[in-house]
């Protein structure tokens, strides 16, 4: 999934036009249109904007994490010094798969 398809489906999760998104973030809704189609890409503020707005990480609309939601801050992950990074990959597509059990026991 791309930038362009996160941003929507989270505009669209939350039941907002591109008017309705673009005055909540104080952009014009040209650039929310842009920004989906890909026309253009929003400035490191305007994307830590929609982060903080959606309460999502930058990592997830930049495709860098495939889980939505940042860990908490009191959250604490110890991994021993010997994980391999297929075993953290695997312990970080095992967590978004909790996350989007979670999010989807919510929404009943």
């Amino acid at each position: 999934m791309s930038f362009q398809e996160r941003l929507k489906k989270l505009r669209n999760d939350n039941k907002l036009s591109q008017i309705e998104m673009a005055k909540q973030l104080h952009i014009s809704n040209s650039t929310i249109s842009s920004y989906e189609r890909g026309d253009i890409a929003p400035s490191i503020e305007a994307l830590k904007s929609i982060a903080k707005h959606f309460d999502v990480s930058t990592d997830y609309l930049l495709c860098l994490s495939d889980l939505p939601y940042p860990l908490s801050s009191t959250t604490e992950l110890r991994l021993p010094e010997n994980t391999t990074k297929e075993q953290y990959k695997a312990i970080q597509l095992f967590a978004s798969e909790v996350l989007k059990w979670d999010i989807r026991q919510k929404e009943d």
